[in-house]
């Protein structure tokens, strides 16, 4: 037997720090079909307050849901299907990890490093270094980094043929 609270959030769902409304709380609920942690499947009584709903959290595996899709089942049950939220549920060591950023879509000031793959824009690019002394997942990694690359974002320029060239030929450099 699984404990689920129903929540509501109308935050952006790339926001790790959520905020939520409970709509009900600590709710009996069991896996239906071979639920997964990532992507469960519980079923429980129908309450009208659950269309009110679109996140979850289910104490036994520790995590939050988005919820994807509510099913209605004879004898006033409902199916909740949901998917991870990774942001919400990993969000104290999202917060406690350090990292450098040496890229960003937003351009400004100079770069720690040269890239060429990269427009850049004078007076429009930032970089942020941080030292990293640990890693996210404790003591079995603390010789490891990370390196986190955003691309993308809202500049809808299209790339120049040399940088369509330059993708597709594998020249593309990565530090692992």
């Amino acid at each position: 037997m699984l404990n689920v609270t129903i929540l509501q959030t109308l935050d952006d769902p790339r926001t790790v720090d959520k905020t939520f409304t409970t709509v009900a709380a600590a709710l009996p609920c069991s896996p239906y079909e071979g639920c997964t942690v990532l992507n469960p499947r519980i079923i429980l009584s129908y309450t009208s307050d659950i269309s009110l709903a679109n996140y979850m959290y289910i104490l036994q595996l520790g995590r939050f849901y988005y919820i994807e899709n509510v099913t209605l089942q004879p004898g006033g049950m409902c199916i909740v299907s949901g998917s991870v939220d990774v942001l919400r549920t990993y969000a104290q060591g999202i917060r406690n990890c350090t990292a450098t950023v040496v890229r960003s879509e937003s351009i400004g000031a100079p770069t720690m490093y040269p890239d060429d793959k990269l427009p850049i824009i004078p007076g429009k690019k930032s970089i942020i270094s941080s030292v990293m002394p640990n890693s996210l997942h404790g003591s079995g990694w603390l010789n490891y980094h990370y390196i986190l690359t955003i691309k993308g974002g809202d500049d809808l320029t299209p790339p120049t043929r040399e940088q369509e060239e330059g993708e597709q030929d594998g020249s593309e450099q990565r530090v692992v």
